[in-house]
C-alpha cells in the first residue's frame, strides 16, 4: 500500500498541469514592460508565514494563449515567491538569493497571465523545476538522477520524485491574489505587427 501512494500522486499530477508546450501560439505581438519591481505582501498560509509576490522589472513577452487568457512571459529569474528572511531581506536590499538558494517553490522564469474576460483578475505564473539559465519557453528536460541511499525504499522514492519532477517541469502553476489585480492595472500592453 505504501507503494501505491505516490503511483496515484503521479496519476493525479500527470493530469492536472497546463505544460508551455499546450499553449496557442500567439496570434498577434504584444509586450510589456516593467520599469520598477511590482509586488505585494502579506501574511499568507496555514502557518501565517510572511510572504513577497511579484515580478522583477523587465520585458515580458506575449507567448500564447489558453481559452482563458494570455500569458506574458520573460525567460530571467523573474517572479518573485519570497517567504520569512528571503521576503524580509528582499525588501530591506531589492535582491534575490540565487534560484537554487531560496525557499519552495523555486520560482524563477514565468510572467503575467492576463484573463481574456475583464472581470477576472491577473495572476502571476511561474514554472517550476524549471531554472533561468535555460529556455523556459521550451517545456521539458532531462533530469538526472543520482542516488547515495540504499535500499528499494530509497530508490522507488528516488524515481518517484524524479518523475514527478520532471512531469511538473514546465508546467504553468499560478499564484492567485487578489490584490495583484491591484498593482497590475496599470500594466500598458504594446502591440505590435507581427
Amino acid at each position: 500500500m505504501k507503494y501505491l501512494l505516490p503511483l496515484f500522486f503521479l496519476i493525479f499530477t500527470s493530469g492536472c498541469a497546463v505544460k508551455m508546450n499546450d499553449l496557442k501560439p500567439a496570434t498577434k505581438s504584444a509586450h510589456f514592460t516593467l520599469e520598477q519591481d511590482l509586488y505585494v505582501e502579506g501574511i499568507y498560509g496555514l502557518l501565517n508565514y510572511h510572504w513577497v509576490h511579484g515580478l522583477k522589472a523587465g520585458t515580458y513577452v506575449l507567448i500564447g494563449e489558453d481559452k482563458e487568457g494570455f500569458y506574458y512571459h520573460n525567460s530571467g529569474d523573474v517572479v518573485i515567491a519570497l517567504s520569512e528572511e528571503y521576503a524580509d531581506s528582499y525588501l530591506k536590499k531589492g535582491v534575490m538569493p540565487a534560484y537554487g538558494q531560496r525557499n519552495f517553490p523555486n520560482a524563477g522564469p514565468g510572467g503575467l497571465w492576463i484573463p481574456k474576460d475583464k472581470q477576472a483578475k491577473p495572476q502571476i505564473y511561474y514554472l517550476p523545476n524549471t531554472g533561468p539559465s535555460i529556455d523556459s519557453t521550451i517545456a521539458g528536460g532531462n533530469i538526472g538522477l543520482t542516488t547515495t541511499g540504499s535500499g528499494p525504499g530509497f530508490l522507488v522514492g528516488a524515481v518517484t520524485m524524479s518523475v514527478i519532477a520532471e512531469m511538473v517541469r514546465g508546467s504553468i502553476q499560478k499564484i492567485k491574489l487578489e490584490e495583484f489585480s491591484e498593482i497590475f492595472t496599470d500594466v500598458k500592453i504594446v502591440e505590435t505587427l507581427m
